[in-house]
């Protein structure tokens, strides 16, 4: 609600936060990052490293999809949320919403199944690693 109306008292900057919306920033993970996420704690400082080395720290503004029900991708990415608060939605309805520390799109990532089987949108602002 707060930038709807600082947009509304600045229209110039309304296109800039469009784009924003349609293209998350994005920034390099270290391995001690990777390191307090719970998935990743059991891992030695060697994969970590590697890991860190291929791994992005992605932000995402409310409302943006992370995933988008029945996309099929490339190169799809497994996700792990280390802050925020996303919505799962399935067939336009929420049916969920996730923690931080929550991973999803292994299933996509591991060639398991071919499309996004829910849309995963940010309620808040969010940060995931790839």
């Amino acid at each position: 609600a707060a930038l709807q109306v600082a947009l509304e008292e600045h229209p110039r900057l309304e296109a800039h936060f469009q784009r924003l919306r349609q293209t998350p920033d994005e920034g390099r993970v270290s391995g001690s990052m990777l390191k307090n996420v719970e998935l990743f704690r059991p891992c030695g400082a060697k994969l970590l490293a590697s890991l860190g080395a291929v791994a992005h720290l992605r932000g995402y503004l409310p409302g943006q999809s992370v995933v988008v029900e029945g996309d099929k991708e490339d190169d799809p990415w497994m996700f792990v949320l280390v802050g925020g608060t996303l919505a799962v939605e399935a067939q336009g309805e929420q049916v969920a919403t996730l923690p931080i520390g929550a991973t999803f799109g292994e299933l996509a990532f591991l060639g398991e199944v071919d499309r996004r089987s829910v849309t995963i949108r940010a309620v808040s602002f969010c940060f995931l690693i790839t």
